[in-house]
């Protein structure tokens, strides 16, 4: 059968990825949302360090 030919389900494989690969490269206007969580005190370092990348990412994609 052909179901179990290497050549046909190589081309199944190459065919899905393409698609996949077609998908993820399109490009949408709506922009991105990056949401980031914590439940560190406002005080420790992974805040802090936090509180940073926002004002940079604010700061080098103007807003």
């Amino acid at each position: 059968m052909l179901s179990h030919c290497p050549a046909t389900k190589m081309f199944r494989i190459i065919v899905c990825l393409l698609a996949v690969a077609s998908a993820s490269c399109t490009r949408s206007d709506k922009g991105l949302v990056f949401k980031y969580a914590n439940e560190q005190p406002e005080a420790a370092i992974r805040s802090q360090s936090m509180l940073y990348f926002e004002e940079e990412l604010e700061k080098r994609t103007d807003g």
